[in-house]
């Protein structure tokens, strides 16, 4: 049975951006001044929501 992902407008929109491609510094400056956005472990990338 294959299992099907749905993903929100949300999800499809949001910009991952893989934590080697910025510094600390630069990730911590995009979800604070710039976006809505959160750090995904998982993924390891910083995800840009808005």
């Amino acid at each position: 049975m294959m299992r099907i992902n749905k993903r929100t407008e949300k999800e499809d929109a949001a910009l991952k951006i893989p934590y080697r491609a910025l510094t600390l510094k630069e990730a911590l400056y995009l979800l604070t001044n710039h976006c809505d956005g959160y750090f995904d472990a998982g993924m390891e990338s910083v995800v840009l929501t808005g």
